[in-house]
């Protein structure tokens, strides 16, 4: 997954008076190869703790403005001065501590080099599995940590699994239950961000023609078989919208009350793609946006704040939440490189983003 460190004035302190210079070298090799050379891993504190332990006087001042000058050129990011940010790894001093997953301190980096080393390289994984977990309380636990990260670092999150409208219409029982606890379980990590949430699904050409003849025979309707006659069409529109309504409706009334006072910032909006893009919706994903901002895919690839993440297991879909509410699904989440993340936002564009509608659904009211 991703993972985000920063500082404190203690350190910088620590680095400029109480360290030799050839334990200050080690120090911040330590920082650039174990942090900044890491494409999954972010700076999250301010410029401004930055810019104020510049010019310090000190006995390693040089070094220490060399070390911040270049940190500023390299390392500012998408979560660079963002408000209540996460700080999963914080270098700091003896005394106030940061970092919910390691606090790193001058001492303990240099008296246990070696081993920290190995512990901080075993804490930053570029993906999330529930394999790796013993318990089912450990598995819904950790993967409780990775949603309400991606949903308080993001600004807009974007879910694509193209068989969900085929699972509702087909109105198969346990795998509703799957996914309507995933999506239970997801708002629930959800409430205490700003993030919009949209939901990407697809339809098959032969979803259509297959419950267009249910439709027409249910109805006693004595229709040809043609998914381009507007009342065949809108009523596959009425009923899939009714069910996809029904599947992202929550079971707990106080979560319930909780999505009633959010609605007016929760935009949750489900688009069926036309069949056109069923192909390029084959792959199980999710995009996150990092930037406040209304971007567009091509500007977010360009200011590096888009984040994609695949989902997979046997091209098992999004319902990473069993039937049973207590279970997760075996499932593993991987975050994509740069490079990889382009190629996938380059097609998306293409096959998707300018494929029409089958329909738009807004499931959040």
């Amino acid at each position: 997954m991703f993972y985000t460190f920063s500082f404190n004035d203690e350190f910088f302190d620590d680095l400029n008076n109480n360290v030799s210079r050839e334990e200050f070298i080690k120090i911040e090799n330590f920082i650039i190869h174990n942090f900044c050379e890491k494409e999954n891993v972010f700076y999250s504190g301010s410029s401004k703790i930055i810019d104020k332990n510049k010019g310090k006087n000190g006995n390693n001042s040089d070094l220490l403005d060399n070390f911040l000058n270049d940190f500023e050129i390299r390392e500012f990011g998408p979560f660079t001065d963002k408000p209540n940010n996460i700080i999963d790894f914080g270098f700091c001093g003896e005394i106030k501590k940061i970092g919910l997953i390691k606090s790193l301190t001058c001492k303990e980096i240099l008296v246990n080099l070696r081993n920290t080393q190995m512990e901080v390289k075993n804490k930053i994984q570029d993906f999330w599995s529930s394999n790796e977990f013993n318990s089912k309380q450990e598995k819904i636990k950790s993967l409780e940590k990775v949603f309400k990260k991606i949903f308080k670092m993001s600004s807009k999150v974007i879910f694509v699994d193209r068989y969900i409208p085929r699972h509702v219409i087909n109105n198969d029982a346990s795998l509703i239950r799957s996914y309507k606890n995933t999506f239970n379980f997801l708002y629930h990590n959800l409430l205490s961000s700003n993030s919009k949430v949209i939901f990407y699904g697809g339809i098959h050409q032969k979803d259509c023609l297959n419950r267009l003849r249910n439709i027409i025979k249910e109805k006693n309707l004595d229709k040809p078989l043609n998914p381009d006659l507007n009342i065949n069409e809108q009523d596959m529109k009425d009923e899939l919208k009714l069910r996809l309504k029904e599947l992202f409706k929550t079971d707990s009334k106080d979560l319930e009350k909780k999505l009633e006072y959010m609605k007016k910032k929760l935009e949750s909006v489900f688009l069926v793609k036309n069949h056109s893009a069923w192909k390029s919706l084959h792959e199980r994903r999710i995009m996150c946006f990092l930037d406040d901002q209304e971007l567009n895919m091509q500007q977010a690839i360009k200011d590096n704040v888009i984040f994609v993440f695949n989902v997979s297991e046997k091209e098992a879909g999004l319902n990473l939440i069993g039937s049973n509410r207590n279970t997760t699904n075996d499932r593993m989440i991987t975050m994509c490189r740069p490079r990889e993340t382009k190629d996938i936002i380059k097609k998306w564009l293409k096959n998707v983003e300018n494929e029409g509608n089958f329909d738009q659904i807004k499931i959040s009211a």
